[in-house]
């Protein structure tokens, strides 16, 4: 159904989650870095919590600026009678959050993160819609209006960045461009993607959650193979890349 892709464990590589039908568990591959995906669905904490639902958008995200992806997954069934037929579910279905707790699993906190709320969701997207530095969640409903969950609560705990990039002689979104930050033994990376979970599109800003991290550095690989480093970037703000001027710019939220 839906399909996003994320390093969920910080080890530079691209992991791969797709949602699936009832009675499936949704699948998280981790890139194991030899031209091999290794299925972790159980292993990770995402596999059995997950079989009872039809599931849709999805999105790795950092939800609480800790440094780790977290992830997010939409459900709800296709037939809006389907009680009538299967007792064991229902049309509308509360969706997952689960928190990375950092050492390759993740925990179910959708209740308790203020997700219990219970439709037959479909796309989402994420980004920061209200530029306080922390991600906010779009979801689509079947026969409801969208819901949008704003995220409260978070950006004055942990640090974070967000990295608009602006493309010159590659495509002025910079769609395909890679950053990856770097902070003491800390090391995430993040893509420039058009189009993902389910029939959906995120914020094409990059957004980097730090944890207790202050400084870091930046290394942007441009889709057309340039490449540009920038070091000694202070954390808490928006900032803009245009290829080729080196260097970055901050950018004023009023």
């Amino acid at each position: 159904m839906g399909v996003d892709f994320g390093d969920y464990d910080n080890d530079g590589l691209f992991d791969i989650v797709v949602t699936n039908f009832q009675h499936q568990t949704n699948t998280v591959y981790h890139n194991e870095g030899n031209s091999f995906f290794n299925d972790v669905s159980y292993d990770s904490g995402t596999g059995s919590v997950t079989m009872p639902h039809l599931a849709w958008g999805t999105n790795f995200f950092d939800f609480n600026n800790d440094g780790w992806l977290d992830l997010f997954i939409a459900n709800g069934h296709l037939d809006n009678n389907i009680q009538l037929f299967d007792t064991s579910t229902t049309y509308a279905q509360i969706n997952h959050l689960f928190k990375n707790n950092g050492d390759g699993t993740f925990t179910d906190l959708a209740e308790e993160l203020g997700l219990e709320a219970i439709y037959s969701s479909r796309g989402s997207a994420v980004g920061d819609i209200d530029n306080d530095g922390d991600l906010d969640l779009v979801i689509s409903n079947l026969d409801q209006p969208p819901n949008v969950m704003r995220n409260d609560g978070v950006s004055d705990i942990n640090n974070w960045l967000n990295v608009k990039l602006i493309g010159n002689t590659c495509n002025h979104s910079a769609i395909g461009s890679h950053v990856i930050l770097t902070a003491e033994n800390m090391r995430q990376i993040r893509e420039v993607r058009s189009g993902s979970s389910y029939l959906s599109q995120s914020d094409l800003r990059l957004h980097f959650g730090l944890g207790n991290y202050n400084i870091v550095d930046l290394e942007v690989r441009w889709p057309n193979g340039k490449m540009e480093e920038f070091r000694q970037v202070e954390s808490n703000q928006f900032i803009k890349i245009i290829e080729g001027m080196g260097h970055l710019q901050h950018i004023e939220i009023q």
